[in-house]
């Protein structure tokens, strides 16, 4: 019998939760955004920007689901979340490879010129 604390249970709990939540995100469409983190919220799970991006990055990158990681920032975009730098570049990538260059260019330019002075996480003051 293996016995554990409590925060390595915990830990195995919430990473299991994610790969649940995740499951669902890998078979997304733009309208099944809302309708998933409004089932996880019944269930007292909150989904963070964080986790989104987390997701929406492994969907682009290990799963070559494009179009389900550009579903995730398109919903997170209508919420008006912020995105830092590289997020924004991954963004722009996936709207690239799912919709061309005329696509990403016309996302880029609707981008404050200021953004990179935004983002307190860009090192630009």
């Amino acid at each position: 019998m293996y016995l554990c604390c409590c925060s390595e249970g915990e830990g195995r709990i919430r990473a299991e939760r994610e790969e649940e939540d995740f499951e669902k995100f890998r078979s997304l469409i733009v309208e099944t955004v809302d309708l998933i983190l409004r089932e996880e919220e019944k269930k007292g799970i909150s989904v963070t920007q964080a986790d989104l991006l987390k997701w929406a990055k492994r969907l682009e990158k290990k799963e070559a689901r494009h179009e389900n990681a550009l579903a995730i920032f398109r919903w997170m975009d209508s919420k008006k979340m912020t995105f830092s730098p590289s997020d924004l570049e991954l963004y722009l990538r996936v709207i690239l490879k799912v919709e061309g260059l005329d696509a990403a260019q016309d996302c880029f330019d609707k981008v404050d010129p200021n953004f990179d002075n935004m983002d307190p996480n860009s090192g630009a003051a």
